[in-house]
């Protein structure tokens, strides 16, 4: 029915914008009432006026990890985040306990997760389920410019003055290489994901932010360069396979 009345070219903006004796726009009442569907109609019709009064409203956008729409609200209000509270951007997890910057980066979605990364930067630490952060998914990934904001996100040291940081015990000086080095369940760090996805470019970025870190092994007792080296034999002998069936002996 929205987007039938919207269809009309006899209404006019100012009816669009106009508020009620509350001061609320259509488009507020729709992003206070949670109607994604109406929210997406008024967002994409060039007669509506992007901004909302209602900032405070939209937590359950968060809430529902709803990346779509937090790209469409955002063209309403750029500072969308700084009117989140810390608390919801800290506490909001989906099912498998994973944070709405580990949704984010998962989702590729690298705008909003430098966004959400300004506004609450120790969600950076923060793991999901079997103890992945937001680069370990980025590295199986492989998504060049998603490891190079979580790597330098990463490398900056900072004390915390406005949240506790569930990871550190709140306001500790972090060390600047720490999320390279954290690991899963299994005892991976993001290269040993990356390794094994196969994602050479993830590999030499991650290489390249700590050379000098000695990578431990993993409950399998397999470190990143013995994978490495298993997937290289393995890819030969595949190739090595494929020749012989190709060139039977005579």
């Amino acid at each position: 029915m929205v987007k039938h009345i919207l269809g009309m070219n006899v209404i006019s903006s100012s009816v669009l914008n106009g508020q009620d004796n509350l001061g609320k726009t259509p488009l507020d009442d729709a992003a206070i009432s949670e109607n994604e569907s109406i929210v997406l109609c008024l967002v994409q019709d060039h007669r509506v006026e992007k901004r909302l009064t209602v900032t405070k409203h939209l937590h359950w956008v968060v809430q529902k990890n709803n990346f779509a729409m937090m790209n469409l609200l955002m063209e309403a209000i750029p500072d969308l985040f700084k009117g989140i509270e810390s608390e919801i951007l800290l506490n909001s997890r989906d099912n498998n306990g994973d944070t709405i910057l580990f949704k984010a980066a998962q989702e590729n979605h690298l705008f909003l997760c430098k966004e959400i990364y300004e506004r609450c930067p120790s969600l950076i630490y923060h793991k999901g389920e079997g103890g992945r952060t937001a680069l370990h998914h980025a590295a199986v990934r492989g998504e060049p410019e998603m490891l190079k904001f979580l790597i330098d996100a990463g490398a900056k040291s900072y004390n915390e003055d406005d949240e506790e940081d569930i990871e550190s015990g709140g306001g500790e000086k972090l060390h600047p290489k720490m999320l390279l080095t954290m690991v899963g369940e299994q005892g991976d760090t993001a290269l040993h994901k990356a390794v094994l996805s196969h994602k050479l470019e993830a590999v030499r970025l991650l290489v390249d932010a700590d050379p000098d870190f000695e990578y431990s092994s993993n409950i399998s007792g397999d470190t990143p360069l013995m994978i490495a080296i298993r997937e290289a034999q393995l890819n030969e002998n595949k190739y090595d396979t494929g020749v012989s069936r190709m060139n039977p002996p005579s």
